[in-house]
């Protein structure tokens, strides 16, 4: 009997081992099950960021396009002041040289006017003058 008690010490042994083995599967199997279900929540999550990625990244490239452009209006504009700008410092000095020589004539014909008042007291003087002889 003793034989038979090993075997069946044995047999008990091995359904003890083969009953932790299969808790042991049944927990990786759970595990397996949890990281599976995590992996597709983080698949779900990295692909709802992609799409935000991509739909901010299409936003970002019309915001960009959007400032070239109106770069390019400011450059435009920034030229046609400087353009308006040097047509003004030309009227500007054109203005300038032309009351230069308006005043001068403008002082010429004072001084002009000066003499023929003077000319004109002088014949005033003259035809008085002239009157009280006769």
């Amino acid at each position: 009997m003793k034989g038979e008690d090993r075997i069946i010490e044995l047999l008990a042994e091995y359904l003890k081992k083969a009953d932790q083995l299969t808790d042991r599967t049944d927990r990786l199997e759970k595990s397996a099950e949890q990281a599976n279900k995590s992996i597709e929540v983080m698949s779900r999550a990295i692909a709802a960021n992609d799409i935000k990625f991509n739909t901010m990244n299409e936003k970002f490239n019309i915001m960009t396009e959007n400032f070239n452009i109106m770069t390019e209006n400011f450059n435009i504009m920034t030229e046609n002041f400087n353009s308006l700008s040097k047509n003004f410092n030309s009227m500007s000095e054109n203005s300038n040289s032309f009351s230069e020589k308006f005043n001068q004539e403008l002082k010429g014909l004072r001084e002009d006017q000066g003499v023929m008042l003077k000319e004109l007291i002088l014949l005033s003087k003259r035809v008085a003058v002239v009157e009280e002889k006769h």
